[in-house]
């Protein structure tokens, strides 16, 4: 193995180490704050937020559930399911990101709606690509 090459999997495992290290600081603090989260959010009846809050931790643990697996050699359909799982999540994540920034800036905004709608065209190209990839496999 050439120098260029053992760099290029240093990398490799760094970015992979990082992604590891946030998905387990998002692990917890929600461990962290459940007792909170039931109290003051699930405790509630069903609403947009409560969704919104519900398809993003549904995602990130989809999305922690496949980084793992992904991560052991396992047979070419387990890791097809993993990586369909992994893009679904993900455009999941991307979907949801993008409305709860558009609500944010809504709600700041004095309830105008030109700026959300620019927030959310600007999301767009992130999650079509998502859809391009799982359909271009």
């Amino acid at each position: 193995m050439d120098n260029s090459t053992a760099i290029a999997l240093q990398e490799l495992e760094a970015g992979a180490d990082a992604i590891f290290a946030t998905k387990y600081a998002y692990i917890a603090s929600l461990f962290l704050t459940i007792d909170q989260q039931i109290a003051f959010i699930w405790s509630r009846k069903l609403s947009i937020p409560t969704l919104l809050l519900f398809l993003l931790h549904l995602s990130n643990m989809l999305n922690l559930i496949t980084f793992i697996g992904g991560q052991s050699p396992l047979n070419c359909k387990v890791d097809s399911a993993l990586y369909y799982s992994y893009l679904g999540s993900v455009i999941i994540f991307d979907i949801v990101t993008a409305v709860i920034a558009a609500l944010r800036v809504y709600a700041i905004n004095g309830k105008h709606w030109l700026i959300p709608t620019v927030i959310l065209v600007l999301f767009t190209p992130e999650v079509a690509q998502g859809i391009v990839r799982i359909y271009t496999l």
